[in-house]
């Protein structure tokens, strides 16, 4: 079997000038277990000032420190320093969203890896996977790029929780029972889980530069036992064409997007993006300010989209249409969409009648 050369880690220099976001499901996965766990989440997110991101579309997109944090109080609620491993033992990779169905996907071991190296930027924005050819197999590799000391411990959640994706992306061939023979973690020794270790300690070596499991070649040829798909994830076009890694309006806007869908009557402000985006006010302020932009006006445009999403259905009332948007008062929203079309929202449901014909 050809394997190719390294697949490696692209766009790493990107990261410093955007938001680091995840995918929503995850944070569904992360509420659904503690509620199993008998944890009440919603007080839990609630007394930490966590947003309720389990609600809405499983793959937008939503802050990865909110994610960090649910983490840590998950951690803490239930006791146990293991909470992502015990996360990520309860889902098969076929749950992962598209990006779980696009590895269940492939054919072989080394296709499963390698798609899931090509696509994790688009799942998370601050987390890379390569696979580096060693004379006996491969090193799966993995690397958070954003990391701050206010994050430490959701980190190290987040590092459990993505190995064990890892092995599991192995298993998918190799069987439920597979273990690597060699890990690194970009861990200290003292940091890492002692209760109940993820991995062999004698197999684990710590302090690496990165996160990686060694998989042999017998392995990577082994076909993937497929199961039925889940239909809900099964077009991965707008996992391809995602682009919020690479742009920092991009990304500000999901989130503003992924905010408004959660609670339409929240207040987005400058202070709450930036925390989002682990950035000062004016860093961001800044940043956005170099692609001619800011806060305000990417708001500005996603409510505009919103409307306009909405505009079209001559079912949905001005007034809901005002309310999905973020507006208190309809007028208020009148008043935007004038601004945006030049015309009253009445008015644009009356011209786009005629020009259909409808």
């Amino acid at each position: 079997m050809a394997m190719g050369h390294a697949l490696g880690p692209m766009g790493w220099d990107r990261m410093s000038s955007t938001i680091p976001l995840i995918r929503r499901w995850p944070f569904t996965h992360m509420v659904s277990s503690l509620e199993d766990m008998g944890i009440n989440s919603g007080r839990l997110l609630t007394r930490n000032n966590i947003p309720e991101w389990q609600y809405g579309d499983a793959e937008e997109m939503v802050p990865i420190f909110d994610f960090l944090r649910g983490f840590e109080c998950g951690a803490r609620a239930i006791g146990s320093e293991e909470f992502g491993l015990l996360l990520a033992k309860r889902f098969g990779v076929s749950e992962f969203g598209s990006y779980g169905a696009a590895i269940t996907a492939s054919k072989t071991v080394f296709e499963a890896m390698r798609t899931a190296c090509q696509l994790a930027s688009k799942e998370a924005t601050t987390a890379r996977y390569w696979l580096i050819p060693q004379s006996d197999g491969y090193n799966f590799c993995r690397k958070q790029l954003f990391v701050t000391p206010e994050t430490d411990h959701g980190l190290r959640q987040l590092e459990q929780y993505s190995l064990e994706l890892m092995v599991n992306i192995v298993r998918l061939g190799a069987g439920p029972d597979w273990q690597p023979t060699t890990v690194f973690l970009s861990t200290l020794r003292n940091r890492f889980p002692t209760k109940q270790r993820q991995f062999n300690p004698e197999a684990t070596r710590y302090e690496s530069p990165h996160s990686a499991i060694f998989v042999p070649a017998a392995v990577l040829g082994l076909p993937i036992r497929k199961k039925a798909p889940d239909s809900r994830f099964c077009d991965m076009s707008m996992l391809e064409a995602s682009r919020v890694d690479e742009d920092i309006c991009d990304a500000v806007m999901e989130f503003l997007r992924s905010s408004l869908l959660i609670d339409s009557r929240n207040l987005t402000t400058l202070a709450t993006v930036a925390e989002a985006a682990g950035m000062s006010k004016r860093t961001l302020q800044r940043r956005l300010a170099q692609k001619g932009s800011s806060v305000h006006r990417l708001y500005d445009e996603v409510k505009y989209r919103k409307a306009m999403e909405l505009i079209d259905d001559p079912a949905i009332k001005i007034a809901d249409i005002a309310a999905s948007t973020g507006y208190e008062h309809s007028q208020h929203f009148i008043n935007a969409f004038r601004r945006w079309t030049g015309l009253t929202p009445g008015q644009y449901r009356k011209t786009a009648t005629v020009e259909t014909g409808h």
